[in-house]
């Protein structure tokens, strides 16, 4: 059999395929995140491949490592079998509807509506704390609250870009723990706010979420 050499993407089988995507994804990045940066997470629940993924790191050290720790790992009450991909081709991969892409177009596009959108955050972020939950009116994006410290777009993507409709994230400047979600329309926003607010980050930091005044 050939030799696979080394990537910054590994392969994940033995998966349990009763757990549903959103949460594996989210089960995934807590075990595998200690051992570098992931740039990428993707599952495939087709019928020849229900219950395998793919983890890209930013650098082949820092799969190889996680690899090496993690191998046969009770995950699921199933043991990991993990090794590294067949073709770097899996680091690129577009968002095919079962997985996550980090992609670097949504940056740009970012970039091009942060002018139109410094005042509307900024706004937001001073009267989120006197924001009442129960009168809320539903819009198509979503106010985050208490993040870590350290949350950066990747994290935020991982929590929300499988979510129907999801649109892009950003975070606010000079402010660490509030980011937006933006979703194509409110009910996708409603979706996603009912999934995940509260939902417990790594630290057992608990989400809050709000819809944002637009």
């Amino acid at each position: 059999m050939e030799e696979i050499s080394a990537k910054p993407t590994l392969y994940i089988n033995g998966l349990n395929g009763k757990i549903k995507k959103n949460e594996m994804t989210h089960q995934l990045y807590g075990i595998f995140h200690e051992y570098g940066k992931i740039v990428n997470i993707s599952i495939k629940r087709t019928k020849q491949m229900r219950e395998q993924a793919f983890i890209s790191f930013s650098d082949t050290n820092s799969a190889a490592t996680a690899m090496k720790k993690l191998q046969n790992t009770i995950f699921n009450q199933n043991p990991l079998k993990i090794s590294f991909a067949k073709t770097p081709s899996y680091e690129v991969m577009r968002r095919n509807g079962s997985g996550f892409q980090f992609k670097r177009t949504r940056r740009k596009i970012n970039q091009e509506r942060s002018k139109r959108r410094k005042q509307l955050e900024k706004e937001q972020s001073e009267k989120s704390s006197q924001k009442s939950v129960e009168n809320e009116t539903p819009t198509s994006i979503l106010f985050l609250e208490n993040l870590p410290e350290d949350a950066n777009i990747e994290f935020i993507n991982i929590l929300f870009e499988n979510f129907k409709g999801f649109v892009q994230s950003r975070l606010i400047p000079n402010q660490s723990g509030y980011a937006f979600v933006e979703f194509s329309n409110e009910s996708d926003a409603q979706e996603a706010k009912k999934n995940m607010n509260n939902f417990k980050l790594p630290g057992d930091i608990l989400l809050k979420i709000s819809f944002a005044n637009v």
